[in-house]
């Protein structure tokens, strides 16, 4: 369990904070479940923004990874901002790991944000795809994008690469 806020003593609001839950055990099994919040700029900087705009960012996620045999396991997350009312990212997956290679299968998500910042946030569009990703182990692999993805997607997931076999 973890925590993390700013608090501007000067105003007695908090400016920006979250909360997380997080297991993660000997069995490569991962729950995470986490709140974010930021106050909006117009309340940060009253002289350089419209004040009548209150609005903050708030958003919602969670994770999971769950071995469901030996060598298989199941992966999700999502993403959701409560401000906007929208989800910003959703995976799910399948692993099959044994002694020889190692094969992924995720389908993925995303809000686009290469032009946040240049639209209306409610004018943003989704990205989507299924990606797979092998390795021999010892040897190569191809497909890491997988890996990257997983790795911001679910917290602690690079911690469960390092503690597999």
């Amino acid at each position: 369990m973890g925590s993390e806020f700013v608090y501007d003593d000067t105003e007695h609001n908090i400016n920006r904070g979250n909360f997380s839950l997080r297991y993660f055990d000997d069995d490569a099994r991962i729950f995470n479940l986490s709140y974010y919040y930021e106050r909006n700029d117009a309340l940060l900087f009253p002289n350089e923004v419209d004040n009548d705009d209150d609005s903050s960012t708030r958003q919602l996620n969670s994770s999971a990874v769950l071995p469901i045999s030996t060598h298989t396991s199941i992966m999700a997350s999502a993403a959701y901002d409560l401000t906007l009312d929208r989800e910003l990212q959703y995976l799910a997956g399948i692993e099959y790991d044994d002694c020889c290679y190692r094969a992924r299968l995720v389908w993925s998500r995303t809000l686009d944000n290469d032009l946040a910042g240049v639209v209306a946030a409610e004018d943003l569009e989704y990205e989507e795809g299924i990606f797979l990703e092998v390795q021999l182990k010892g040897l190569a692999g191809f497909g890491s994008t997988v890996t990257q993805m997983l790795y911001k997607g679910i917290a602690n997931f690079d911690q469960r690469e390092k503690l597999k076999p």
